[in-house]
């Protein structure tokens, strides 16, 4: 008897504790000098994506900024080019409106601006006047639509 309560104190040790592991990918694009990355994960495979975030990185050339005034770009014209992205990347996802979308990174380095945000997706699509009750946002198939256009998820 002493056996079995052993062997079952080892199972439960080794194997109850681990429930379903978050998900995660991540899938790239780039094109004429800048790069997006749409990071996403789900609580677990079978389950819908519950958090999204989105990266931009782009040169200071395809963002049209010649390479003798990087230098000596003020911190004035830094914001107002963050605001400036921040806002046509607002008007592309939730028509305008800055809620559900969270600008955790606006980073400028030598060779370009790294912008990232975090969306609720849930909250943009009832902005949006959409339901994702009938949307299958399952990881696999999220990231599959983006492989088909174009983007390499990893």
């Amino acid at each position: 008897m002493k056996k079995i309560v052993v062997i079952l104190l080892m199972a439960l040790v080794l194997f109850g504790c681990s429930g379903p592991k978050e998900v995660t990918k991540a899938c790239s694009v780039s094109q004429q000098g800048m790069e997006l990355t749409i990071g996403f994960s789900a609580p677990s495979q079978d389950e819908d994506i519950d958090s999204l975030t989105m990266a931009v990185n782009a040169t200071y050339e395809a963002m049209g900024i010649p390479a003798d005034q990087v230098a000596n770009m003020s911190d004035d014209m830094k914001k107002a080019m963050t605001d400036l992205l921040e806002a046509a990347f607002a008007q592309y996802v939730g028509n305008g409106d800055m809620e559900g979308i969270e600008l955790t990174r606006s980073d400028f380095t030598d060779t370009g601006m790294e912008l990232e945000m975090k969306m609720d997706i849930k909250a943009l699509a009832e902005q949006s006047g959409q339901s994702l009750d009938s949307q299958d946002l399952k990881i696999d198939t999220v990231a599959k639509g983006l492989e088909d256009i174009g983007f390499t998820c990893k």
